[in-house]
């Protein structure tokens, strides 16, 4: 009988000490939640916004490498594509692919080509009878001056009228004249005499200046 009561009040003793451990444990848990809500927080961090121009001075380069490869690859895709062929390497049959170019001017073109020993300007195709100018721009877009010839050039103060008139953009009427006051004048002594008797567009000065010398 005296063991069961001592179990007993062991028993209620471990219960009223489990509670009342629980009920320190509720008042600390109290006591800290209203020292927290009631004391001010010293290490509270304040964010205050960058201005705009200092976020624009630390911000990072963007990378530019990957925007610059689209124009390298644009510029050598339009090099692929506009490559242009040596319009004194061409043959007739090759000039005859171009639109308004059939056997008859394809043969002149490459005829007066090497009557002048090759083309030193493409402005000469002008000169080709017979070949319309809209024809000549669908020539230059297809081919270009690649390699230059070796000119051969004559003396304005020797030439007769005829040879002068093989010249390019040089008429009969204009080697006529050259001849004529050459020989009422003397020996030209530079191109500036002959554009002061045969009007010559200034476009075209600096091709005929290549066939021509003084002695």
């Amino acid at each position: 009988m005296k063991n069961n009561k001592t179990l007993y009040v062991t028993e209620q003793f471990k219960r009223k000490g489990f509670l009342f451990f629980l009920l320190l444990m509720f008042l600390g848990h109290l006591v800290f939640y209203f020292y927290v809500l009631n004391t001010p927080n010293q290490d509270l961090i304040v964010f205050e916004p960058i201005p705009d121009q200092l976020f624009d001075s630390v911000a990072p380069l963007k990378p530019r490498l990957k925007t610059s490869l689209v124009p390298v690859k644009a510029a050598i895709k339009s090099i692929a594509v506009k490559a242009k062929k040596d319009i004194n390497k061409v043959g007739a049959n090759d000039l005859q692919a171009i639109r308004g170019i059939g056997p008859v001017l394809s043969k002149r073109i490459v005829k007066y080509r090497n009557s002048l020993g090759g083309f030193v300007h493409l402005d000469l195709l002008y000169e080709v009878y017979g070949l319309d100018s809209t024809v000549v721009q669908r020539i230059k877009e297809q081919y270009s001056l690649i390699s230059m010839p070796a000119i051969e050039t004559i003396s304005v103060n020797a030439a007769s009228a005829y040879e002068l008139s093989r010249l390019p953009f040089i008429s009969k009427e204009m080697s006529l004249e050259i001849v004529s006051y050459r020989a009422k004048n003397g020996l030209f002594i530079n191109f500036e005499e002959i554009l002061n008797i045969i009007e010559i567009p200034p476009d075209k000065i600096h091709i005929i200046q290549l066939y021509l010398t003084y002695n």
